[in-house]
């Protein structure tokens, strides 16, 4: 799975407007559509490295991972 590649914080750094929510637990905007609230949540997981949402788009993590180029960029 390419999450195992890339690390929560690699990815986070691809991302516009992260904002801490928790500990472990970040929003941002989503990359997959054109938002102005932040709406995408990144939270580390439990058997996989991090887990991704888009509560507004509903986006799949591989649409999010082409969206922000991490997988051009060789992250995963």
């Amino acid at each position: 799975m390419p999450a195992e590649r890339l690390t929560v914080f690699e990815f986070l750094d691809h991302l516009e407007g992260v904002k801490e929510a928790g500990r472990g637990k970040w929003i941002a905007l989503c990359p997959v559509h054109k938002d102005t609230n932040p709406s995408l949540s990144v939270a580390v997981g439990a058997t996989v490295p991090f887990v991704v949402r888009c509560f507004s788009c509903n986006a799949r993590f591989e649409e999010i991972l082409d969206a922000v180029g991490a997988r051009a960029a060789g992250l995963a």
